[in-house]
Order: structure tokens, then C-alpha cells, then sequence
């Protein structure tokens, strides 16, 4: 979810009581089609490719849980490392 996706929404209910709003869940809001996780095994050759449409890319384990997010900049330090040492 991005602040956007927030600000959107709370724009978007803009009618009733404040704490109406209140009542609301996070997962209103997670838009589960943004930025689509990849498993921990995911090569770099994907991660790269992910990277040209996202600036990251969460990671989930294989039971599909969240367990961190790899940014394009750790993508680009990687392939750069990688090119250095030949």
C-alpha cells in the first residue's frame, strides 16, 4: 500500500463522521494487484525485471508470508557488484 493509496481512500469517504472512519481496516485499503510479491527463491534476473515497473519488490517465504521488501537500488548495487568482480 502506498500513501496515495491512503490518502485516496480517506478522500474517497469523505462522508460521514470521523470516527466512522475509524471502523476501517487496512486491508480496505491494499490494492493486492501492486506491486505482486516474489518467492525468497526468485532469481535476479527477475528481480530486475520486476524492478523496471516497481521501485520494490516484497518477498514472501514459501508459505507465502511477508518477510521483507528488495528495493531497485539493491537490485542495481547487486548487478553492479557482480560486473566489478567479473
Amino acid at each position: 500500500m502506498s500513501e496515495g493509496d491512503f490518502l485516496y481512500y480517506i478522500l474517497d469517504m469523505r462522508t460521514g463522521k470521523i470516527t466512522d472512519r475509524e471502523k476501517h481496516r487496512v486491508r480496505d485499503i491494499v490494492r493486492h494487484d501492486f506491486n505482486p510479491a516474489v518467492r525468497i527463491d526468485v532469481s535476479m534476473s527477475e528481480l530486475l525485471h520486476r524492478a523496471v515497473n516497481q521501485n520494490f519488490v516484497p518477498v514472501v517465504d514459501d508459505l507465502g508470508t511477508f518477510i521483507g521488501i528488495v528495493t531497485r537500488q539493491d537490485i542495481i548495487i547487486a548487478f553492479i557488484d557482480k560486473i566489478e568482480k567479473g
